[in-house]
């Protein structure tokens, strides 16, 4: 049996979209119900077109003050049910967001709208309506990454010598992958530096009485001390800092684990003595008087 050819159709977009201009949304009647209504298939050029009208409609339609829509856009949704269209009020203002995007298109790139991401719908150009011009410029000439915000573009072209065969902005780009690059770009997080210092130079060692303690009293038994310690590393610390600032070595102290160690020895200590005294019972001495009247009963 042959292998069903790959459709192919809805993921194409006409280069030259006509734009929904003002003149054909100036009236909400019939006639615009009618128009956006053919626009029902899930391709590419549909979702634009239902976009473009959302998007026309809102600029014609709306409060500049409040962003509300008016009085006549509700009774005309109501009546022409375009719920069939937009799915819901709400909803329609999804389509908004992602009309504008195209709008801001056009105006930075011309007519040409085959690049943008339509194919899954307009979740990712309700994204990048909420870009800047100059984020979205980046976006669609590029797909780098940076690892701190001093790295220009320029940095990057002489780093990367030639332009990416897909930009961040294309055809197939879900809202997901545009945010992680965005966010990527905005907030770029620097490369941990690799360690170079793996061979090992020297070892310190505290005493293991550090962590002695009586378990009746809970006192601290042993001759090394936390206080020594730290005293101990101050000095190291001073003496080694010009060798650790030239890179030659490095320091890793393990002191606020040894603390932690000793204050955990220490609580166990106190809880094994409370217990312990507790459970002592009172010893009660017999006057010598009293055992000689035992006797002599």
């Amino acid at each position: 049996m042959a292998k069903a050819t790959k459709q192919t159709k809805h993921l194409t977009m006409p280069a030259d979209l006509v734009p929904v201009g003002d003149n054909a949304v100036a009236t909400l009647d019939e006639e615009l119900a009618q128009a956006i209504f053919k626009h029902h298939a899930s391709t590419a050029e549909n979702i634009a077109y239902k976009a473009m009208y959302a998007s026309a409609i809102k600029k014609a339609h709306s409060n500049s003050q409040t962003d509300a829509m008016s009085d006549t856009f509700k009774t005309w949704y109501k009546k022409f049910k375009l719920d069939r269209a937009y799915v819901s009020p709400k909803n329609f203002q999804h389509w908004v967001k992602a009309g504008q995007a195209i709008e801001r298109h056009r105006k930075l790139f011309g007519e040409d709208l085959i690049d943008l991401p339509l194919q899954r719908g307009i979740s990712a150009m309700e994204e990048l309506s909420g870009w800047s011009d100059a984020e979205v410029k980046l976006a669609m000439e590029h797909a780098w990454k940076r690892d701190n915000l001093s790295t220009t573009i320029d940095d990057l072209r002489k780093a990367h010598g030639t332009k990416p065969k897909k930009p961040v902005i294309h055809a197939h780009a879900t809202a997901g992958s545009l945010k992680s690059w965005k966010e990527a770009w905005t907030n770029p997080q620097a490369k941990a530096a690799k360690d170079t210092h793996k061979i090992e130079f020297i070892q310190i060692r505290a005493a293991n009485d550090l962590l002695y303690f009586n378990r009746r009293t809970a006192a601290h038994e042993g001759k090394t001390t936390l206080s020594a310690l730290e005293s101990a590393q101050v000095e190291l610390l001073r003496v080694l800092a010009q060798f650790e600032k030239d890179g030659h070595i490095k320091i890793i102290s393990g002191f606020e684990t040894l603390k932690s160690r000793f204050e955990s020895k220490e609580r166990v200590a106190k809880e094994a003595a409370e217990k312990a005294n507790a459970k002592k019972k009172p010893v009660v001495k017999k006057s010598k008087r009293n055992s000689k009247v035992q006797k002599q009963k």
